[in-house]
């Protein structure tokens, strides 16, 4: 019943009420201790005695110290990335570091954050990150952050150069862009983008906040930056190709020589990339079939009649596809 989310044998109200409790406390734990809960639960259905003990003690001595591995950009929304559906139709909200409520919900195949179409596109988000301002007198003072101490507060989770609340906000709704809604398009995009700050954060020529969105491919917003993927300069298809592309040059060594070619900036981010952790790329099976499982209707342009299609996203590339001449992509 707690892997299949019924109640078949949970029949009372305490025991319903205890297994939502349960649920929720795994679901605010590191993604690895939600994976080793779930496996303990398999190995008592399928009658696995040393398995489901060994896998119980796994979690328990993991569950201790939740806080053990170090924050990482897009850990504040890793629990709501873990439990994600394409069925989440109404917005929910995420509480920011200002204080703000971040609203997402599911539109057309990831995560949409509301404030982001507020905004216009991620040009006036970046702005808000990269500006503070002082009241002095009867005056507003505007000054603009220093590139590599907004990366390292993104970095760390902390709020030195982020002082007024506007920024804390854009820090929030980044990283729920990234986190979640990057991150479901496309796993790897949070990696990625920790690279990319940390590249910024050791000033490499030609890579900073203002400019991010021309080296990480965001999927394009509703508004201005539609031509942009028209032009296919951005988009979700696209940001697969740069998450491949860093995977395939960690793989292979040739690779990493085209990808010197084929770009110096993101050859620069694979430089700062942190070592490959088991989910850095893959999600577990449970997440991977909500992913694929999202069914959309499309209008068939002979018969004009509309029909179910199920979403399959492409995520292996061969190298003529990730190394193509830019200008053609």
């Amino acid at each position: 019943d707690l892997l299949e989310n019924t109640n078949l044998v949970l029949c009372e109200e305490k025991q319903r009420i205890a297994a939502l409790i349960l649920e929720s406390i795994v679901s605010l734990l590191r993604t690895e201790i939600q994976q080793g809960f779930r496996a303990y639960l398999r190995a008592i259905k399928e009658n696995k005695a040393t398995f489901s003990r060994d896998a119980m003690n796994n979690f328990l001595n993991n569950s201790i110290t939740p806080n053990q591995r170090k924050y990482r950009f897009g850990d504040n929304v890793e629990a709501i990335y873990g439990r994600w559906s394409y069925e989440n139709k109404e917005y929910m909200k995420i509480t920011s570091r200002g204080g703000i409520r971040v609203n997402v919900k599911h539109s057309h195949y990831a995560p949409y954050i509301k404030q982001l179409a507020q905004s216009g596109d991620y040009r006036t988000l970046i702005e808000e990150l990269r500006t503070t301002r002082k009241r002095i007198s009867s005056s507003d003072i505007t000054k603009t952050v220093d590139d590599s101490l907004i990366a390292t507060d993104l970095l760390d989770n902390t709020d030195y150069s982020l002082s007024i609340i506007t920024q804390q906000d854009a820090a929030s709704v980044l990283e729920a862009i990234v986190g979640l809604a990057e991150e479901w398009r496309k796993q790897g995009a949070a990696k990625l983008f920790r690279g990319y700050l940390r590249a910024v954060q050791a000033g490499r020529t030609g890579l900073s906040i203002e400019n991010m969105r021309k080296h990480f491919k965001f999927a394009y917003d509703a508004t201005s930056a539609r031509e942009e993927y028209r032009k296919r300069t951005s988009g979700p298809q696209l940001g697969r190709k740069q998450v491949a592309r860093a995977r395939r040059a960690k793989a292979d060594p040739i690779a990493l020589d085209k990808l010197e070619q084929y770009d110096s900036a993101e050859h620069l981010v694979y430089g700062y990339l942190s070592d490959d952790e088991e989910g850095d790329y893959n999600s577990e099976d449970e997440l991977r079939e909500r992913k694929g499982s999202e069914v959309i209707t499309k209008r068939d342009e002979e018969t004009g009649e509309e029909k179910e299609v199920k979403i399959k996203r492409k995520v292996d590339f061969r190298d003529d596809e990730l190394f193509q001449d830019k200008k053609s992509e």
